[in-house]
């Protein structure tokens, strides 16, 4: 969920938190302990910014796939059901007619949007690709993080898990959806937590010695590395737990297919991931048709792989 204005109908840094969830207070209280010398109107910069990056990114995500899949239907690598799944033929004759992307369906594709994917995912790749140093020459120093005006970047998760928990707590809605809101204002701010711990030690390291400052950034990757591993582990569970009176979240479109996928590839051993996606393509396809849920044929592989590279198998290679 994006920010909507939701800080004019509870106002994060002062009012009580009701709720009966704990953590939803927990959480407003350590993200206000990281924002203590923000001010309302602040917030809602920082919160309208992080929104607007969001909605661009899903919008240049959606161009692409987009533009992707046309390309492979010019070259003629999509069938004629799969042309009429994505496709409607704007009514034009052969020679100025074209093929129109059918409204809805980018939630189809393989590609991240606002029903689909976490808003807090999506901020940790805009910013990973906003300060990326890949064509950075070598031995050249890392340059600060292009911070937005409005705010650090702990600033902007910080802000992102107060909107959640606000979502989560401001107006009717079942257990299980609130759970799910809370979750993600958790995850948003263990991010913020980590960024600022980051921050402070980075700080700290300028002020040490050349091989201190060595020491500092390889603790702090082997920080970043520890978190990475541990974030799907981390307070999630303990919400989850909470709210399971509430009833269990919706299964994922694609679960049955998924597990599918995790049974062939535990069936014996794979040279490599790309070649066990190449094999069960075809039997993934099949079943996706058999359960109304069919996957591109010409993105299938593309699609097999990051499923088994998100498992983390096989784990025979």
């Amino acid at each position: 969920m994006l920010y909507y204005s939701q800080f004019k109908r509870f106002n994060p840094l002062d009012d009580s938190v009701i709720s009966k969830f704990s953590y939803a207070s927990k959480i407003v209280w350590r993200a206000r302990a990281l924002l203590n010398s923000v001010s309302l109107e602040r917030l809602e910069l920082i919160a309208k910014r992080a929104s607007s990056e969001i909605e661009s990114y899903y919008d240049d995500e959606k161009t692409i796939a987009i533009d992707k899949l046309k390309s492979t239907m010019q070259r003629g690598e999509l069938s004629n059901e799969e042309i009429e799944y994505f496709f409607e033929w704007d009514g034009g004759t052969i020679d100025n007619g074209h093929w129109l992307f059918k409204d809805g369906m980018e939630n189809e594709l393989d590609m991240p949007t606002e029903n689909k994917c976490s808003e807090v995912d999506a901020l940790k790749e805009i910013i990973e690709s906003r300060d990326s140093c890949f064509f950075l020459p070598e031995g050249k120093p890392i340059p600060k993080p292009n911070e937005y005006k409005e705010g650090k970047d702990y600033e902007l998760f910080a802000v992102m898990a107060l909107w959640f928990v606000i979502d989560a707590i401001d107006k009717p809605i079942s257990d299980g959806a609130a759970c799910d809101y809370l979750c993600e204002a958790m995850d948003a701010l263990c991010y913020a937590e980590h960024l600022r711990m980051s921050e402070a030690l980075i700080y700290d390291a300028l002020h040490e010695s050349n091989k201190e400052l060595k020491k500092v950034k390889d603790e702090q990757r082997l920080l970043i590395e520890q978190f990475k591993k541990d974030e799907s582990q981390n307070s999630k569970l303990v919400l989850a737990h909470q709210a399971s009176k509430g009833g269990k979240a919706k299964a994922e479109k694609y679960q049955p297919l998924k597990e599918l996928v995790f049974q062939l590839a535990n069936e014996k051993k794979w040279p490599s991931r790309r070649n066990l996606a190449m094999t069960i393509a075809p039997r993934v396809i099949a079943e996706s048709y058999k359960l109304s849920t069919p996957i591109s044929e010409s993105q299938a592989v593309d699609t097999i792989t990051k499923w088994l590279r998100d498992m983390g198998l096989p784990v025979n290679i």
